[in-house]
């Protein structure tokens, strides 16, 4: 039975089966082995052998792929313009859409996790390779958003991308 020190004190042994702290002051070894053959500990050990483990729970590989389609469906959003709130019903629709695929039926990307993902996984690399190119030409264009809810002051930068010869 692995112990490690306890959170109170280093006179104290935590019991990582059934995360009891125990004195080790008086005793020492006796004092686990005391632990160790006691009825608490013993019911305890008892539940954690038949308990599964949250990481069985998940498939690794489902789990990577519905990230990947979150984040593609909300480059989309952005790429086309479309409002975040359109996010709430095509969440919705692709479990219907598509009901056999486990990657439809746990695609969750809202207009919170969809903003999220946008704000601060995506901005700061297109950030990242906007600055790449600010020697080439550019321009840029300003939209503000004075609603009472999101205050927003949008700056498009349109850079002329010399690696594809494209205005992106």
């Amino acid at each position: 039975m692995p112990n490690t020190v306890a959170f109170i004190g280093n006179t104290f042994a935590r019991c990582t089966q059934c995360c009891f702290d125990f004195s080790i002051s008086h005793g020492g070894r006796n004092d686990v082995t005391t632990h160790i053959n006691g009825e608490k500990h013993k019911a305890l050990a008892a539940d954690a052998s038949t308990t599964q483990s949250v990481a069985s729970f998940f498939r690794p590989e489902v789990a990577k792929t519905v990230i990947e389609a979150e984040t593609r469906w909300s480059m989309f959003v952005v790429k086309h313009n479309f409002a975040f709130l359109s996010s709430d019903h095509a969440s919705k629709r692709f479990s219907h859409m598509f009901p056999d695929s486990d990657i439809a039926r746990k695609f969750g990307c809202a207009r919170t996790k969809c903003t999220a993902i946008v704000k601060e996984a995506l901005s700061p690399h297109f950030h990242a390779k906007v600055l790449q190119n600010m020697s080439n030409p550019y321009s840029i264009m300003i939209d503000e958003s004075n609603s009472k809810e999101d205050k927003s002051c949008i700056i498009l930068v349109r850079v002329l991308d010399a690696e594809i010869g494209n205005v992106k």
